[in-house]
Order: C-alpha cells, then structure tokens, then sequence
C-alpha cells in the first residue's frame, strides 16, 4: 500500500514538471492535487471568499466578476481556485479531464476514486461548533477550534431542498413534512421520498433521500445558540423561519427529537435522535415516535 501511494504522488509530481498528460486516472489526480495547493494558499492568506460569486444572476455579470457560471443550473458559483485548475467548460485546464466536473473537485477532492486508480484518502476535518463565547481558559469558546465554516453557510436551492455548504450535505427544506413516525416508518418515508412530494421540485427518485446518520444530523448545530441550536441561513445567527429551512421542531421535552439511522449499540431496540432545542443526543425506543428530516448526498 505504501509503495502504491508512493508510486500515486510521483507520478503527479512528474504531471505537474512536465505538463504531460497520460491518462484519465492521472489527470484526475493532478487536478486534484493543483486544487488542494490552491485551497492550502487561501487557508494560509484567509483572503478569498468561497461564496461571493452567488449573488450574481446572469452570466456576464458571473463571468465578468472571475466567476463560473453553470449552464446547467443557471447559477453563479466561486471561481477562485476553480479557475487555475479547470477550464471554462468544466473540463481540465489543458480541456482533456471531463471527469469529475467542477463541482464534484470543489467538493470532493481527495476523497473519491479517478475512474480506476484510487487517490490518497484526504483528512476529513471536524468542523468548528459556533460557540464563540469563552466560559474559560482553554475551553471551545476561547481556542474556537476547527474548520471555519463559510459564509453563507446555507444555500436554498429554490427546488425543495437547502445545500449545506460547510458539508456538501443536501437536505429537505421542510424539516417536518411526515410528522412525528416511528424509525422505520423514517426509514422508509425517507428512502420512497421523490419530487412532486414535501415541495420538492428537484428532479429527485425514490432512493435518493435517505435518513441521516447520527454524525449528519449534528453537524447541523450550532453550539453558539439554543431554542434552537440551528443556524440561519449565513451562519452567524440562530434559525427563524424560512431562515433558510421551515417547520423545525424544538421545544423541552424528548418528544421534540429528530431520529438518526445510527443505531444503539449496545440496546439495538433503540436508536440515535437529535434534539434541535440545545443540540444533544440521546436514545430513544425504535418504536416511539420521533419527527423526521430527510437528506441527500454524503459519502
């Protein structure tokens, strides 16, 4: 293992020397590898800004600001390092790499195979929890540890759903279109949701939804707030409706909880659910009835 990953970053070093292209497995990690150098710059300058180019409507005003506009989508998107690693038309800068597209680099670089030759497993980062007051020396509000999360930290994609854009994560809008239902009602509510359903407009199949884990469900708290602990729609202040999401369910009592697929371990009668009112945990009997919020996406 260790000879073929050795082998992997020689010959990206060779790529990068020579400007030599020889295959589609190896472009894919050059463009993998020239993505990360760029993202390594902007962590160390702290300069760009992932998200700027959103608020821009039509092509030529994307275009004109060094942004990307996906004709796909008829969005503007964030073109900074993108655009020393990739060509206009989503392909490679030398226009030979059409896999992965543009977005599926920004967000999964390092973390996927190149068609056949897998590349080296990137770290996969904790994010920070939004708690910025400091209680004491060295605590979570002092030292603020982790990756920052970037502004906005929600994009409401207009179809239905609402893009997580610290995790890549796609969830439902309406965080509670099926009510209060027992696990595996959630389980499948979940697996047989589809457009035309829960205000969904996105073109999406039975399959695509699934319940989140346990870890997927938390990383939508946010430490700094509570009643509820979930962030708006930039990140900075607590939910409100349609801030970007609808209908979150919160309140005091164990009732107001959103089931995980995480499994207990040790009593497999009972699962992970996830309190939207402070952020905790706990364990909650298969059988009882918790509320329910669909996501997509993930690895």
């Amino acid at each position: 293992m260790e000879r073929k990953v050795l082998v992997c970053m020689v010959s990206v070093l060779v790529f990068i020397l020579s400007g030599i292209v020889q295959g589609a497995d190896l472009d894919c990690q050059l463009l993998h590898n020239k993505y990360r150098i760029c993202i390594e710059k902007q962590e160390a300058g702290r300069n760009l800004d992932f998200m700027e180019c959103q608020g821009y409507g039509d092509k030529d005003t994307c275009e004109n600001n060094q942004c990307f506009w996906d004709t796909s989508k008829n969005k503007c998107y964030l073109d900074i390092c993108l655009n020393d690693v990739m060509g206009t038309d989503g392909t490679g800068s030398d226009g030979k790499v059409t896999t992965p597209d543009y977005s599926v680099v920004k967000r999964e670089f390092g973390r996927f195979d190149c068609e056949t030759t897998p590349l080296v497993p990137a770290p996969a980062p904790v994010p920070k929890t939004g708690q910025t007051e400091k209680y004491a020396d060295y605590d979570d509000g002092d030292l603020e540890k982790g990756v920052a999360w970037p502004n906005p930290r929600f994009t409401d994609n207009g179809d239905g759903t609402v893009t997580d854009n610290l995790t890549g994560l796609i969830w439902l809008r309406d965080a509670n279109c099926f009510g209060q239902r027992t696990w595996d009602q959630a389980l499948s509510d979940c697996h047989n949701l589809q457009t035309a359903y829960c205000g969904l407009t996105d073109g999406s199949n039975i399959g695509d939804w699934r319940l989140p884990n346990q870890g997927e469900l938390q990383s939508l708290m946010h430490f700094g707030f509570y009643d509820p602990a979930v962030p708006n729609t930039v990140g900075t202040g607590k939910w409100s409706e349609g801030d970007p999401f609808i209908n979150v369910q919160y309140g005091l009592f164990t009732s107001y909880s959103y089931w995980s697929s995480t499994t207990i371990a040790w009593d497999t009668n009972n699962a992970w659910a996830v309190h939207m009112t402070y952020g905790p945990i706990s364990d909650v009997l298969k059988t009882s009835e918790s509320f329910v919020w669909p996501v997509r996406g993930g690895q």
